[in-house]
């Protein structure tokens, strides 16, 4: 699978499409600027308790709860999955297994969202560091000190990771089938569900994001394997959807 990969994974890195969604790891230094700013809402106030890891699982909830992203992601993924099929560039590949072409495609997809995590990431510890803890007074260590505030964040972050690849395999399998107003329509909507599914009783049990705010009637490893594995089923589903109808699909 190496030898297709790099081809396809080069051709969607260099997509002027990309370039926007990857400006959406600078966030992180807006973030830093509005704390406190009378009229913004942020995902949290400045507080002299926050950690870098509070700092960054804030920053990537408030990327996941921004549409545009998203949408751009959507995009790129369309182009990806459908118009290669449509514009008959895939008929290039008509002597490379299909299995092959598809694992490099979402391969392809899934180390650009790794790079745009690990990019956020970098950019969060620049501006937590450099910016918001010398502002803002922050206690400037990794981790909070209270260990289920800890345990929250680190639900938080796998909650968030599993949304998005949820939402990548989702828009892959509707690009298949529909136009890209729908998928990138589909992706957001769950996005932006998950973001708000805590606040609902009956809902959060459905999403990984509920669990974290749930650690006083689950414990620990029991919210964290629950979530795990709504993630894994969700991603599973979409993923088998999309690659039947990958299989399906004609050059």
């Amino acid at each position: 699978m190496k030898t297709i990969f790099y081809p396809i994974f080069q051709s969607v890195i260099k997509r002027r499409d990309v370039k926007l969604f990857m400006a959406f790891t600078f966030l992180p230094f807006i973030t830093s600027m509005l704390m406190n700013a009378e009229g913004i809402e942020t995902t949290f106030k400045a507080d002299k308790t926050v950690s870098f890891i509070s700092f960054l699982a804030s920053n990537l909830t408030f990327q996941m709860s921004m549409v545009l992203p998203i949408l751009i992601l959507s995009f790129v993924i369309y182009s990806v999955f459908r118009e290669e099929f449509d514009s008959g560039i895939m008929f290039l590949y008509k002597d490379i297994k299909r299995n092959l072409i598809f694992k490099a495609k979402v391969t392809s997809i899934i180390s650009l969202y790794a790079i745009y995590s690990l990019t956020t990431t970098l950019i969060s510890a620049i501006a937590y560091y450099f910016m918001a803890a010398p502002r803002y007074h922050f206690s400037g260590n990794l981790l909070p000190s209270d260990v289920q505030a800890l345990q929250s964040i680190i639900l938080q972050l796998l909650a968030v990771v599993a949304i998005n690849l949820i939402v990548i395999m989702l828009v892959s399998a509707l690009s298949l089938k529909f136009r890209v107003g729908v998928a990138a329509m589909a992706g957001v909507f769950l996005a932006l569900w998950a973001n708000v599914a805590p606040q609902f009783t009956t809902v959060r049990y459905l999403f990984p994001t509920g669990y974290a705010t749930m650690l006083e009637q689950f414990n620990f490893p029991l919210a964290l394997v629950i979530s795990l594995v709504i993630s894994l089923l969700y991603f599973t589903i979409a993923y088998i959807f999309t690659y039947r109808n990958f299989l399906k699909k004609e050059f």
